[in-house]
């Protein structure tokens, strides 16, 4: 292979994953609500999809895009339409609503459970180094005691 078709392969490897990076894809929408679609809201986000791609001009020409932002432009207009998608299927579907409602609910019992968690820990770890300290500053006064006994018994032998 020579350089030159090196080059174009990486060329078209770069330019296809630009192209998969910014196109949105209905478990994209999926993920964001927090469940699976059913077959009538998965066509209704392939709609939307399509209206939000067009647009979009970095979803659009992401290889474009890419150049005049280092990368960074697709990948935020994709974040941003999918979450106007989101949005907008929430305030037309009930269900999509209660699945993300749920959805959110779920992430935020978790992220308090991981708090408590860490709380718990924290507690065991400053008791432990409690103990710790408490021993450490009770040493010098053990060998201090250790050697006046040890004293003693020289004294009275």
């Amino acid at each position: 292979m020579s350089n030159e078709t090196i080059k174009i392969a990486y060329e078209n490897a770069f330019n296809a994953e630009l192209e998969k990076i910014s196109k949105i894809r209905v478990g994209d929408i999926e993920d964001s609500i927090g469940g699976y679609l059913s077959d009538d809201l998965e066509d209704k986000a392939r709609d939307l999809i399509a209206s939000e791609t067009a647009n979009r001009f970095a979803l659009r020409h992401p290889i474009l895009s890419t150049i005049a932002s280092a990368g960074i432009w697709p990948a935020v207009s994709k974040g941003n339409a999918i979450d106007q998608i989101t949005k907008s299927m929430a305030r037309k579907y009930p269900a999509v609503r209660e699945m993300k409602a749920e959805s959110e609910d779920k992430a935020y019992r978790n992220i308090i459970e991981q708090k408590n968690l860490n709380i718990e820990s924290d507690k065991a770890n400053q008791l432990s180094n409690t103990a710790t300290s408490a021993g450490l500053a009770a040493l010098p006064l053990i060998t201090m005691l250790m050697q006046s006994k040890n004293k003693q018994k020289e004294e009275e032998d």
